[in-house]
């Protein structure tokens, strides 16, 4: 069985997605030689298979793996009989059948912080849920939130440098972790909105309300329990300036 499928290969695979039964292939040395995934890593993988299906092809060379172990051992787990597979023409040079398998290791082995924005991206722009996202780019939907507050609060931009690897400044500190920045920005505007309540000064109601907004939109967004514990704070505070 053979579909056509619109990806992006080198020209020295055959652009084709071919069906191989499971018993017909066995490793190739240069498997080996791929980083292992973490267990965690791992059981994703087999939820997202079991869950929507093979997404990505593994890659062979004269019926043998030399690019998706993980993937293949994953479908034999789940007791399946035939995996997507891309060939690669078995005249290539050995050489050649390295420089693509570990072009697409490089590719594949991201950070956990460039899998969230991905993933988040994808929900922008695909229109996928966070499930799907997360299942698809092996992640976590905190993690996923975490782009969706820097996004909210700092732009695109943040994400796109944090992406690229580029330290960000939040502040007077750099950091180039998704989890990291987001807690920075989160002590940002908890200083930002304890300078506004230490401030002494009378405005109207209407403007009061103005600036509130902001805060109680981003408010709005959070879980209950932070919700609950933010009133509880602002009002020990109120209390204290009676």
């Amino acid at each position: 069985m053979k579909k056509k499928i619109g990806i992006d290969l080198t020209s020295s695979i055959n652009n084709e997605v071919l069906t191989k039964k499971i018993e017909d292939l066995t490793l190739h040395e240069l498997a080996n030689e791929h980083p292992k995934m973490t267990e965690v890593e791992y059981q994703r993988l087999c939820e997202s298979i079991e869950e929507i299906g093979q997404l990505e092809p593994i890659l062979i060379y004269k019926n043998k793996i030399v690019d998706g172990r993980h993937r293949f051992w994953a479908i034999e787990s789940l007791g399946l009989d035939h995996i997507l597979v891309h060939e690669i023409p078995s005249s290539t040079p050995i050489d050649t059948v390295r420089e693509i398998v570990f072009g697409s290791e490089v590719r594949r082995h991201q950070t956990g912080t460039q899998k969230a924005i991905k993933a988040w991206w994808a929900v922008q722009e695909d229109g996928i849920t966070y499930r799907e996202a997360e299942i698809k780019f092996m992640t976590s939907r905190t993690m996923i939130a975490a782009c969706r507050y820097i996004n909210e609060m700092k732009g695109d931009n943040m994400l796109k440098d944090l992406y690229k690897g580029v330290p960000v400044v939040v502040g007077k500190r750099k950091t180039n972790s998704l989890r990291t920045a987001q807690k920075l920005i989160k002590e940002e505007e908890t200083t930002a909105i304890d300078i506004r309540f230490s401030e002494k000064k009378e405005i109207s109601i209407d403007k009061a309300n103005e600036e509130a907004k902001p805060f109680l939109d981003a408010l709005q967004r959070e879980p209950t329990p932070v919700i609950e514990r933010v009133v509880k704070g602002a009002y020990a505070l109120l209390k204290e300036r009676e």
